[in-house]
């Protein structure tokens, strides 16, 4: 019976390794290179009004900026390195700790903004000093991540691929 026992315990270890790694994996599942889609043009603009962002943030995505941006991400588990490129400015590098709110300087001012994840969901929160609130949600599915904003009664939804 000790016999029997031992492969069994190998074998129910193994699995437990094997779930855990996968699990980890899955919550791990952002890192790589991301590129647009299928991006709402229509409801993106929509957004970026619904936010008052500065006439030339309007004017980019009104020329279709949003389609040509894309980023590649480091996803340390607590941490995500973030690299956005072909940004009107230059490229953007983001170091961001889930769950400790931090204040970020983008196009559209200044705005404390907090990342939680829950599994392979990330929920971004940015509150601007114009009392605008945005929330993100990015998703991942294999290599396509769903990415929803919204702010107040507007929401766009674009997917993106992973490289």
């Amino acid at each position: 019976s000790a016999f029997r026992a031992a492969p069994v315990r190998r074998y129910l270890t193994f699995f437990r390794r094997y779930l855990s790694e996968n699990h980890r994996r899955g919550t791990m599942s952002y890192t790589g290179t991301w590129r647009p889609h299928k991006v709402d043009m229509d409801g993106m603009l929509k957004y970026y009004k619904a936010l008052e962002a500065p006439a030339a943030v309007i004017e980019a995505v009104s020329s279709g900026l949003v389609d040509k941006i894309y980023s590649k991400t480091e996803d340390k588990g607590d941490t995500l390195v973030t690299t956005l490129y072909n940004l009107p400015n230059g490229d953007r590098t983001m170091t961001v700790k889930i769950g400790e709110e931090y204040e970020d300087t983008n196009p559209l001012g200044k705005a404390k903004v907090m990342v939680v994840r829950d599994g392979t969901k990330l929920t971004s929160t940015e509150t601007y000093e114009n009392g605008k609130i945005s929330t993100t949600t990015r998703e991942v599915n294999g290599d396509e991540m769903t990415i929803t904003v919204t702010t107040g009664d507007v929401t766009a939804v674009n997917i993106w691929k992973r490289d």
